[in-house]
């Protein structure tokens, strides 16, 4: 039974080692000098960092295609993982609320969205909804609706608090688009 199962192993496995593996892109190094505390270090990749550079997109993207042949054979086990993970995550929950100068801070997250949604209610949990950071517009476009001079959304990206005064009317006016997500309230202009 054992050597039955190590042939097989051995029949399944064979195919892989007959063909040529692609090489992985190296990057070249150009070293970079820099003074830190009075040390001198050298960074043989600092050039990466550039992300407008053409050579940098060009290594990036043959990096990328390395991955994405390399692991070919592995996008079903991939999805598998990623539906099970998915499964037993709980994707519209709400965060336990905490009361902070008479308003209730919380975070909420709705299904199919990736990130949270910051939100506040004044006085009682039963007051309208302000939602105070939408987290999604980080990483790229959402869909927004023009609302009422009264609104206020902040898009992750920003830099968010209550500002160098700590009173948090730097954050009013910075924006009148709410994105459009189910469940989303107006915004409301901090007084």
């Amino acid at each position: 039974m054992m050597l039955r199962a190590c042939l097989l192993l051995l029949a399944t496995a064979l195919p892989l080692f007959a063909q040529e593996a692609p090489q992985p892109p190296v990057a070249p190094t150009k070293p970079k000098e820099i003074q830190i505390h009075g040390e001198k270090l050298i960074d043989n990749y600092f050039y990466l960092r550039e992300k407008e550079n053409k050579e940098v997109i060009s290594y990036l993207e043959k990096e990328n295609a390395y991955t994405a042949t390399i692991m070919k054979s592995t996008e079903a086990l991939q999805d598998k993982l990623y539906k099970e993970i998915l499964g037993r995550i709980k994707q519209t929950d709400l965060s336990v609320p905490t009361l902070n100068n008479g308003y209730w801070y919380y975070s909420r997250t709705v299904e199919g969205q990736q990130y949270s949604i910051i939100c506040r209610k004044k006085g009682t949990l039963e007051a309208v909804e302000e939602v105070m950071l939408v987290s999604s517009g980080i990483g790229g476009s959402w869909n927004q609706q023009a609302t009422s001079q009264s609104s206020t959304s902040i898009a992750a990206g920003s830099t968010v608090g209550a500002g160098e005064s700590g009173t948090g009317k730097e954050l009013v006016g910075l924006s009148n688009n709410v994105p459009s997500l189910p469940g989303a309230a107006t915004v409301s202009r901090r007084p």
